[in-house]
């Protein structure tokens, strides 16, 4: 009858008795997660301040912030080769003016509504990004 609330209870206890295993293994499932571009990512926020408290946001960010450098990973290696070849002329075109302000550009890139955050991590990654700027735009966003 009150499953969910007797295995919330039981989950919560043996994250409190078991704090590091439970982050870690946090942590592992919430980068594997974004880093596949499931869309389970606002959930996991909200399960991560049930878990731990306070300590859950900080965690969740860090876990959100590595997983999303996958795609931003990936598409900087795909870039150098397949995109290359077929619309190189045009990345250049864009990359003159997002090297000029980097910050600002990736900012708007961002802010595209409905834009998932893995095609706007990989989006990152083809234009050359800094890694420095795109872990602040991750934190920001």
């Amino acid at each position: 009858k009150y499953y969910i609330t007797e295995y919330s209870l039981l989950l919560k206890t043996y994250s409190n008795n078991n704090i590091i295993i439970s982050a870690g293994i946090f942590c592992i499932s919430t980068v594997t997660i974004v880093a596949f571009s499931l869309p389970l990512t606002a959930i996991l926020i909200i399960f991560s301040g049930y878990l731990f408290g306070l300590f859950g946001l900080p965690l969740s960010l860090i876990s959100i912030t590595l997983g999303s450098l996958v795609p931003y990973g990936v598409a900087r290696f795909i870039k150098s080769s397949i995109l290359r070849e077929r619309a190189l002329k045009y990345i250049e075109q864009i990359q003159v003016y997002i090297d000029k302000n980097q910050f600002i550009y990736f900012t708007m890139i961002r802010m595209i509504p409905f834009t998932p955050a893995s095609i706007s991590s990989a989006i990152g990654g083809i234009f050359n990004i800094k890694i420095p700027i795109f872990i602040v735009q991750k934190c920001v966003r």
